[in-house]
Order: structure tokens, then C-alpha cells, then sequence
């Protein structure tokens, strides 16, 4: 079996964006089609908690909005990390 070899690590930053929805319905499109969102309501819903995932989310969602006047800007930080095979 190949062996995976690190070679690097970096901070990076991706932005959920749009011009024409605003944070209030950003969420719907972080459910559908963000996979680690997807999988947190498909496990709130086993539990009958998906209405209150989706008020905590909209709430995050106007919280960490950057974009002002209209439209959705969120980042989202994470640890890119590159390996060779």
C-alpha cells in the first residue's frame, strides 16, 4: 500500500458567497450542498433536532455575514493540508 507523504499545511480561507441571498436563506444552500452541513441536519432529523439546528444556523449565519447592504459573505477557516501518494 502507498504511503501518503505531508507536504504542507496551511491556513486558508474559503468564502460562502452570494450577491442575491441573504444570510437568512444562505443556510438552505450550506444544507444541500456543504457535506459536513448535510450530514449535521440528516443526524438532527434521527433525533427529531433539525428545526433547532437550522435556527442556530440561521442565527450563526447573520452573525458572521461580512457583506453589508444585501447578499451573504461568510468565511470559513480551515486547515488545507497537501499530501503526496
Amino acid at each position: 500500500m502507498p504511503r501518503a507523504v505531508v507536504e504542507g499545511l496551511a491556513r486558508d480561507t474559503l468564502h460562502f458567497a452570494s450577491d442575491d441571498v441573504d444570510p437568512g436563506r444562505a443556510h438552505r444552500r450550506l444544507r444541500r450542498d456543504h457535506g459536513p452541513t448535510r450530514n449535521a441536519f440528516e443526524a438532527a432529523m434521527t433525533v427529531g433536532r433539525a428545526d433547532e439546528l437550522e435556527g442556530q444556523l440561521v442565527a450563526l449565519s447573520g452573525a458572521q455575514n461580512q457583506r453589508k447592504g444585501g447578499g451573504t459573505s461568510i468565511p470559513a477557516t480551515f486547515l488545507r493540508v497537501t499530501v503526496r501518494v
